[in-house]
């Protein structure tokens, strides 16, 4: 199954330019990390994983912006690998660029002897070892040097790509070779290198997406893409600014790669959830053959993934839910355990057609993932769906995608395109593009199908993103909003599914005493309605999608997606 106040940044859109590295090897072997128990809530594939932390010396690695000068680097990580002797697929965890030599210390490095620097790799042994009890090889990098910002932050990308061809070949070789000296235990056979996943998180995020491209096409490539709460990496090596239009470009992914990115609701540190961009330009691509998920981890923080800053939480600066260090946090053991699940869950679904409530086109999407509360997004290969708003062009206010006509019961629509900044101030991840509908009294909003599409008896689900406008006075601060979707046939029969206020994603928060919603996000959640809750209508010919509103007086909502989904493959 193949899947895929104001704070305004501009972002640097960078060239690659990967250096050759060669390695030094020093081979040494410390097996200081010893595996925990597998937590009860993942499915073990694996009895027995092995779990260690490897030194194999230093590697030169260069960076343009210092005139191709060497920096030395660790050689080193945490590998796991499941029992058995079959070959599994390779997982590589790259961490975040953090305090290095201490809290909020990014550099010098190497840190200074009275300052002992922070391995943010062994802050992800946990998941190494989960991924191993799952079946998966995997191994987390120690990026600190490629990350330091003294050696350049344009270049950041270039560096720990070199760390990464290191270690893939190291890998190659010890397998092929037979040679348990490097990493203390036999790797012949133990690995598929044609399926290979990338997790990203923060600093390591941004450099996973410049990889990921860089890798399409070779021989070796990157097969499924795990973004957490991943930063932008602004600076480009070439040092050229890129304007807002041209964000999508820049986190587009290939058409065939499953990407899913998760951003946490009270991230201190990626406040403007640039990764989202990643989802965005997925959904809107028309040879997108892999699906795209995007998850709002309710609570979760930035730095709360990695367990090595598990001493220094952040907190959305003026977002009340969450700010001034609230007790409402996840606990970083919460945060960690739910990271678990959800990675392994998903290279299952990616590499061994596994299950999941996020991914099933027929069923309502989820409001809650492995005991913790999200909201979600999904796209789907772009074949198996329907389109009918998503929205690109102006026209869409009053024909849609499928060429039938759109109306509104009075002039109450407008649109924003994707990558415009339309909603200042407040968050926006990804500047989703979106259509504004307002409504008073009994309104409505109809999208005529035309006849050539009007049989969907195909197709599983109506999907929509929807989200109420914050800052429109027609919405009611601190209420709900609540509408509903109608089906009508050529016959004139109609058969309409309410969408509960009651959703998490309904419900219209009320503003920071101090910020407003500057410091809020709008964040379109999916809702599936199966089509089977759609009664009485011929659905061999449905001639019109509408929304009503005639359970409220007034009121705005922002739609980024009205379409048809096909069930998922088998």
């Amino acid at each position: 199954m193949v899947f895929h106040k104001s704070w305004s940044f501009i972002v640097l859109f960078f060239t690659l330019c990967i250096s050759a590295c060669t390695p030094t090897y020093t081979p040494t072997f410390t097996p200081v990390y010893t595996p925990t128990s597998t937590p009860t809530s993942i499915p073990a594939q694996n009895t027995s994983p092995i779990v260690r932390e490897f030194n194999l010396g230093t590697i030169d690695i260069s960076t343009p912006l210092l005139g191709d000068a060497d920096i030395v680097s660790p050689f080193e990580g945490i590998i796991g690998l499941p029992g058995g002797k079959q070959a599994h697929p390779l997982i590589i965890i790259l961490h975040g660029r953090h305090g290095i030599c201490g809290n909020f210390v990014m550099e010098p490095y190497p840190c200074p002897e009275d300052m002992p620097e922070i391995r943010f790799d062994i802050g992800f042994a946990y998941l190494v070892e989960a991924l191993a009890q799952q079946g998966y090889a995997a191994m987390a990098i120690n990026l600190n040097a490629a990350l330091t910002p003294a050696f350049g932050p344009g270049a950041i990308n270039t560096r720990v790509q070199q760390l990464v061809d290191a270690h893939i070949n190291s890998l190659q070789r010890a397998s092929s070779d037979n040679d348990d000296t490097l990493y203390g235990v036999s790797l012949a056979g133990r690995i598929d290198f044609s399926q290979i996943g990338l997790v990203g998180h923060s600093a390591g995020g941004g450099a996973a997406l410049s990889i990921t491209r860089a890798y399409e096409g070779q021989e070796i490539d990157i097969d499924a893409l795990l973004l957490v709460a991943a930063a932008a990496n602004f600076e480009g090596e070439e040092g050229i600014f890129r304007s807002a239009g041209e964000l999508m470009a820049y986190y587009s992914t290939p058409d065939d790669l499953p990407v899913a990115t998760i951003l946490p609701d009270c991230d201190g540190d990626q406040i403007q959830y640039w990764t989202q961009f990643a989802y965005e330009a997925a959904r809107l691509n028309p040879d997108r053959s892999a699906i795209a998920a995007s998850i709002r981890l309710m609570r979760g923080n930035h730095g709360g993934f990695n367990t090595a800053l598990d001493d220094f939480p952040d907190a959305r600066f003026g977002y009340d839910l969450c700010f001034d260090f609230t007790t409402d946090l996840l606990a970083p053991q919460d945060q960690q355990d739910w990271l678990s699940q959800f990675t392994t869950n998903y290279f299952d679904v990616v590499f061994h057609d596994g299950t999941s409530p996020l991914y099933d086109r027929s069923a309502p999407a989820p409001n809650e993932l492995y005991g913790q509360d999200v909201q979600t997004a999904l796209t789907i290969p772009f074949e198996d769906r329907l389109v009918l708003m998503y929205p690109r062009d102006y026209q869409e206010r009053t024909q849609n995608v499928l060429g039938g006509e759109v109306d509104a019961s009075y002039n109450g629509i407008s649109m924003c395109l994707p990558g415009q900044v339309c909603n200042i101030p407040i968050i926006m991840p990804g500047q989703f593009g979106y259509m504004r509908m307002m409504y008073f009294g009994f309104d409505k909003v109809t999208f005529a199908i035309p006849p050539q599409f009007q049989d969907i008896r195909e197709y599983a689900s109506l999907h929509i993103r929807a989200v109420p406008d914050y800052l429109m006075r027609t919405n009611a601060i601190g209420e709900s909003q609540a509408f509903g979707m109608v089906l009508r046939d050529t016959s004139g029969n109609t058969s309409q599914v309410d969408i509960s206020p009651d959703l998490p994603s309904m419900a219209i928060p009320p503003p920071s005493e101090s910020y407003g919603y500057d410091p809020y996000m709008l964040y379109p959640a999916s809702i599936r309605i199966p089509l089977t809750a759609f009664e009485s209508v011929d659905l061999s010919q449905i001639e019109a999608v509408e929304f009503q509103f005639g359970a409220l007086l007034t009121g705005a909502l922002l739609i980024a997606d009205i379409e048809f989904l096909k069930p998922t493959s088998e």
